[in-house]
């Protein structure tokens, strides 16, 4: 499983895979710019983030039409310090993120 990811110094840098529940490895601390954003992306179902994700890219998850569920292991509080980038959940069905500790409601940053 190792090899659908493109990680390089914590920055995982793209998805290859094709599976629809992905948890990304402990140790990514940056999701890159579009890194599930390509024609792989069309069965992911479900994400699980690690809690010392601090940046999540512009991008990341573009036409990602079917993401229902995004799981982030920290608290809502990580969470929401967590940067993102410009439309990194565009079109994206997921309307919360479920923290260790509740759930916080999405909003589509464009700006």
């Amino acid at each position: 499983m190792a090899e659908e990811f493109e990680i390089e110094c914590g920055v995982l840098k793209r998805y290859n895979g094709t599976d629809s529940a992905v948890t990304i490895p402990e140790g990514v601390t940056v999701i890159g710019v579009g890194a599930f954003s390509h024609s792989n992306c069309e069965s992911l179902t479900s994400v699980t983030i690690p809690g010392g994700v601090w940046y999540i890219g512009m991008v990341a998850f573009l036409d990602c039409t079917l993401l229902e569920e995004i799981r982030y292991d920290g608290t809502k509080e990580q969470w929401k310090a967590a940067k993102k980038g410009v439309g990194w959940n565009a079109c994206v069905p997921a309307e919360y993120v479920v923290c260790t500790d509740g759930t916080v409601k999405l909003s589509l940053e464009l700006s």
